[in-house]
C-alpha cells in the first residue's frame, strides 16, 4: 500500500465531483470536513461571479491508510455575492479548518472552526465544483473529533 517513503501507491483515486443542490453539496461536506485553509488561498470575482478556494483535505477513502492530505480546489459559478464572518485581513496567516459546507435558502455556507464562516449567495444556475490538484502527502495530524459528554 506505502511505498518507503510512506506515500500512497495503489488506492488512491483523485475526487473530482460537480455539486448543484442540497444532497450534493453534504457530500462536499464530508469531503471537505477537516480541510485546512489558507485565508490567502480564497478569492471570489465578483464580475465573472467565481468563487474559488484552495485547501489542504483530509484523506479519509482509504481504509487503514497513514495520515494524508492532499490538496484541493473549490470552485463556486453564479456566486453573487461573499460575506465571511470573523475573517479579517489580520487573520490571512492563520489557516482555518473547515467543518462543515450546507446549501440553505439560497446560500452556500461553509462554517470554519472558531466561529468563522464564508457565506457565498448563490444565483439559480449555481454549481460547485471540487477538485484533487495533487499527490496525496504524509501528514502528521489526524483530526480528531471528541465527543463530549
Amino acid at each position: 500500500m506505502y511505498n518507503e517513503i510512506g506515500s500512497i501507491v495503489k488506492e488512491y483515486t483523485p475526487i473530482a465531483l460537480k455539486a448543484s443542490d442540497k444532497q450534493d453539496i453534504d457530500i462536499v461536506s464530508a469531503v471537505l470536513q477537516d480541510a485546512i485553509l489558507p485565508p490567502l488561498d480564497i478569492t471570489y470575482d465578483k464580475g465573472q461571479q467565481v468563487f474559488t478556494l484552495v485547501c489542504s483535505r483530509f484523506i479519509r477513502e482509504i481504509s487503514g491508510a497513514k495520515p494524508h492530505r492532499v490538496t484541493m480546489a473549490f470552485y463556486a459559478t453564479c456566486i453573487t455575492g461573499v460575506q465571511k464572518k470573523n475573517i479579517t485581513r489580520a487573520d490571512d496567516m492563520v489557516p482555518l479548518v473547515i467543518l462543515s459546507v450546507t446549501l440553505c435558502d439560497g446560500y452556500v455556507v461553509i462554517q470554519c472552526s472558531d466561529d468563522k464562516a464564508i457565506r457565498l449567495e448563490v444565483g439559480v444556475d449555481f454549481s460547485v465544483l471540487i477538485k484533487d490538484l495533487d499527490n496525496p502527502y504524509p501528514t502528521t495530524v489526524e483530526p480528531c473529533h471528541d465527543k463530549e459528554d
